[in-house]
């Protein structure tokens, strides 16, 4: 009789978790990053092997600037770019023209009339000074309005005189006379003690002029407008009361804008 044969016993497709035999799977150690490095923007982990596996950028903020900021800035260039222009033009001009300070100088003196009455303490001048006028430059003109000229003896004024406008050209010297009057002139007791006994002894005594101009500069066919321009004389001249005796024995002018 023959043997039966009964069909083999069907493994399931699936198997639990539960039924499942253990496996063991030894994980790797993790790898832990030995040095991280902030370059700028980016972070890089490095690995024992010393190997880079990944950078990780970072933006920068943005920052937003504010209008006043922006405002001033733009302020502060316009400023340096016209002080550079202002200066370079100067300059220029200066290499070209070459300007100089005109030079003034007192020639002579002349006491005509130099009369002093105690009593009252009142002083008569009649002094005519000889000005030397010097302009030193190649391409610059000088125009002069009416100049006033005021005489001084101890801080108070004794006379007043006045220079009809002229033009002095380049490269140009100009004598100029200018009479300086003063009557009835009140000077205080101590002036009075000194004036006295200076002309008495027919002594030294110091005057100073001071002269106020107005000029106008002429470069070619330009001309400037009026510059106010003041001169200061210090002058010592012999004390007398005839003309004759006075004598110019020195001088000083300084020129100032």
């Amino acid at each position: 009789m023959a043997e039966r044969v009964h069909p083999a016993e069907e493994q399931p497709l699936f198997i639990s978790p539960a039924s499942a035999p253990p496996v063991s799977v030894d994980a790797p150690p993790p790898v832990q990053p030995q040095q991280v490095i902030n370059q700028r923007d980016q972070f890089i982990y490095k690995v024992p092997n010393n190997a880079t596996y990944g950078t990780v950028p970072v933006p920068p903020p943005r920052r937003r600037r504010s209008p006043c900021c922006c405002c001033l800035t733009c302020l502060c260039a316009g400023l340096v770019a016209v002080i550079a222009i202002v200066g370079i033009a100067v300059l220029v001009f200066y290499l070209v023209v070459h300007p100089r300070l005109p030079k003034y100088s007192i020639q002579s003196a002349q006491i005509k009339t130099f009369n002093l009455t105690p009593a009252s303490q009142n002083l008569d001048s009649d002094v005519v000074f000889t000005v030397r006028a010097r302009n030193p430059n190649k391409k610059i003109g000088i125009y002069y309005d009416d100049i006033d000229v005021t005489l001084y003896y101890d801080g108070e004024s004794i006379g007043y005189g006045s220079i009809p406008a002229f033009y002095q050209g380049h490269k140009n010297t100009t004598m100029l006379e200018v009479d300086i009057q003063g009557e009835n002139t009140t000077l205080d007791s101590d002036a009075v003690q000194t004036l006295k006994s200076s002309i008495d002894d027919n002594s030294s005594i110091f005057l100073y002029a001071r002269t106020h101009a107005r000029i106008r500069i002429k470069i070619g066919s330009w001309k400037s407008r009026h510059i106010k321009v003041t001169v200061k004389c210090t002058v010592q001249v012999r004390a007398s009361s005839s003309s004759s005796s006075s004598k110019l024995l020195s001088e000083s002018c300084k020129f100032r804008l």
